[in-house]
C-alpha cells in the first residue's frame, strides 16, 4: 500500500516538472518598430521673456517763492500834528514808558520775541530805546535822561509827598504821636512802632518805588518835569512798541506765480490744504515780525497833544535780501509697483508654461525612440499585438500631452499683459516750507544773535520813521 502511494506522488512531480520545461521552451518572438523614422511635431519654440521696464527715476521740482524787500513810507495819517502847534528846535523832551508793557514782561514766565524786545521792569527800557532817542534827537529834540526823571518821582514817592502838607491825615496823626513821644507817654519803640502802622494804614503801599514802576504814571512825569531842577518842555508818551510775530492774512502761495509755473510743468500737482500730503499748502502763515510804534508828544506847560503817531512795518521793510521760501518737491512714479509687477507675474507664466510644454516634448522624443525599437515578448501573437497596442497608447498619450502643453504655453505667449501698454503715472512728496532766512525760530546762538539784530533794525526804522513826521522848527528854544 505505502509502495502505491509513493510511485503516484513521484508520477505527478515528474508530469509537473515536464509541464514546466515544456512552458520555458516556448518561443520568443519579436515585435517590431511602430515607426521606421520620428513623426513630425509642432516645435516648441525657444522661451522669450518679456524686457522688464525700468521704472522712471524720482526728480526733483525745484520751488523756491522770492519775495523782495518792501519799501516803506510813512502817510499823513501815521502822523498828525495839532493844528497851530508849534515845537521849537533842541525842546527838551523825556520819554515815557507804557505801564501795558512791564506788566506783560511781569507776567509773563517764557521768553519770546515780543519779551525780547519789550520794555524790562528795573526801570529803563531794554534795547529799543536809544533808538525812540535818536529818532527824537534826529528830529530835532534835546533828550533828556530818563533816569533823572526816575530819580525824582522815587523821591516824590518814597516821602509820599504828604509830609509837606500839614493837613493831610497821615501828618495829624504823626503829630499826634510825636507829642506823646514828646511828653513821655510814648518811649521811641513804641513811636517807630505805631507810626509804622499808620505809614502802612493811610499811606497807598502801590506808591512806593520798590513795588512800582517808575515814568509810568503820565499824570505824574508831567508833574515831575514842570517844576525843580530837572525839567522837560516835552513828554513822549509811548502808548506801544512791540515786535512780535506777524499774525495778519496769511501768506497766499497758490497765487505766486513761481508756483502757477510749477503747476503747469508738473500734471498732477496741486494746491491743498496745509496738512495734505502730495500737495503745496494754499497758504502759509506770514513767516515774518511786525513792528508797531505808537505814541504822542505832551506840551509839559499846556497839556496839549501836540503830535501823535502810529505806525506798523513787517520783517521785509528792513531785509535786504528779502525772503526766500523753498519747497522740496520729489516727483516719483506711483503705479511701478503695478507694471513691473505685472509683467513680471506674466514672465513667471510664461515660463512655467513653457516649462510644462519643455518637459512634455522631452517625454514624447522618449517615447518615439522606445517606440522606434524592437520588442521581444514570449507568448502566441496575439500577446504580440496587445504589447504594440500598448506601446501606441503610450505614444498616444505623450502626444496629447504635449500639444495640450503646446498649445497653452502658445496662449500665454500670445495673450500679452495689459500692464506692457499701461503709461506710467506719478505722486509727489512735498516737503514743508522752508524760511530762508527763518529768523522767528531760532535754534542756534547765531540765529538767535541775528534775531536780536534784526529786531533792532526793526525798531530803529519804526521809530525813525515815525518821529521824523514830528514838524521842529529851525528856532531854537531861549532857556
Amino acid at each position: 500500500m505505502k509502495t502505491r502511494v509513493h510511485i503516484g506522488w513521484v508520477g505527478a512531480l515528474v508530469a509537473a516538472t515536464g509541464i514546466i520545461i515544456c512552458s520555458s521552451c516556448a518561443t520568443q518572438r519579436m515585435a517590431p518598430p511602430l515607426f521606421t523614422s520620428v513623426p513630425q511635431q509642432e516645435s516648441l519654440a525657444s522661451l522669450r521673456l518679456l524686457k522688464l521696464p525700468k521704472a522712471p527715476a524720482v526728480v526733483s521740482v525745484p520751488l523756491t517763492i522770492r519775495i523782495p524787500q518792501q519799501k516803506t513810507s510813512v502817510d499823513a495819517e501815521n502822523g498828525i500834528m495839532s493844528r497851530g502847534a508849534f515845537v521849537r528846535a533842541c525842546s527838551s523832551v523825556v520819554v515815557s514808558a507804557p505801564a501795558s508793557i512791564y506788566q506783560r514782561s511781569q507776567e509773563s514766565s517764557s521768553v519770546g520775541i515780543a519779551d525780547t524786545i519789550g520794555f524790562k521792569t528795573e526801570g529803563y527800557f531794554n534795547v529799543l530805546e536809544q533808538y525812540i532817542e535818536r529818532g527824537l534827537i534826529s528830529a530835532g529834540f534835546y533828550v533828556k535822561d530818563r533816569a533823572k526823571f526816575e530819580a525824582k518821582l522815587r523821591d516824590i514817592r518814597d516821602s509820599g509827598d504828604v509830609v509837606l502838607h500839614a493837613d493831610t491825615p497821615y501828618s495829624a496823626a504823626l503829630g499826634s504821636l510825636q507829642r506823646e513821644l514828646d511828653t513821655g507817654k510814648l518811649n521811641r519803640d513804641e513811636f517807630a512802632e505805631q507810626a509804622l502802622q499808620l505809614r502802612e494804614k493811610l499811606l497807598d503801599p502801590s506808591r512806593s518805588s520798590r513795588s512800582r514802576e517808575e515814568m509810568t504814571d503820565i499824570s505824574e512825569v508831567i508833574r515831575a518835569a514842570q517844576d525843580g531842577v530837572v525839567m522837560a518842555d516835552y513828554v513822549l508818551q509811548v502808548n506801544e512798541l512791540a515786535v512780535e510775530h506777524y499774525s495778519g492774512t496769511p501768506l497766499q502761495l497758490g497765487t505766486r506765480p513761481e508756483v502757477q509755473k510749477v503747476l503747469r510743468e508738473n500734471s498732477g500737482l496741486r494746491i491743498g490744504s496745509p496738512k495734505e500730503e502730495g500737495t503745496i499748502p494754499a497758504t502759509l502763515k506770514q513767516p515774518w515780525a511786525l513792528a508797531r510804534f505808537n505814541a504822542k508828544l505832551i506840551d509839559i506847560k499846556t497839556g496839549s497833544i501836540d503830535w501823535i503817531g502810529e505806525y506798523s512795518i513787517e520783517s521785509l521793510a528792513v531785509l535786504k535780501d528779502g525772503v526766500r521760501i523753498v519747497i522740496g518737491i520729489r516727483k516719483r512714479p506711483s503705479n511701478a509697483k503695478s507694471i513691473i509687477g505685472g509683467i513680471q507675474n506674466y514672465n513667471d507664466t510664461l515660463r512655467t508654461a513653457h516649462q510644462k510644454a519643455e518637459t512634455a516634448k522631452d517625454s514624447l522624443d522618449s517615447e518615439y525612440h522606445d517606440a522606434m525599437q524592437t520588442k521581444s515578448y514570449y507568448g502566441t501573437s496575439v500577446d504580440g499585438d496587445k504589447l504594440q497596442a500598448r506601446r501606441r497608447q503610450t505614444v498616444q498619450r505623450a502626444e496629447e500631452l504635449y500639444a495640450q502643453q503646446l498649445s497653452a504655453y502658445r496662449s500665454v505667449a500670445k495673450q500679452k499683459p495689459r500692464e506692457l501698454t499701461m503709461d506710467w503715472t506719478y505722486v509727489y512728496d512735498v516737503d514743508e516750507p522752508i524760511v530762508i532766512p527763518d529768523l522767528l525760530h531760532p535754534s542756534k546762538e547765531e540765529e538767535g544773535r541775528r534775531l536780536l539784530e534784526h529786531v533792532k533794525d526793526l525798531g530803529s526804522k519804526v521809530t525813525h520813521d515815525l518821529l521824523a513826521t514830528i514838524k521842529v522848527s529851525e528856532e531854537i528854544m531861549e532857556e
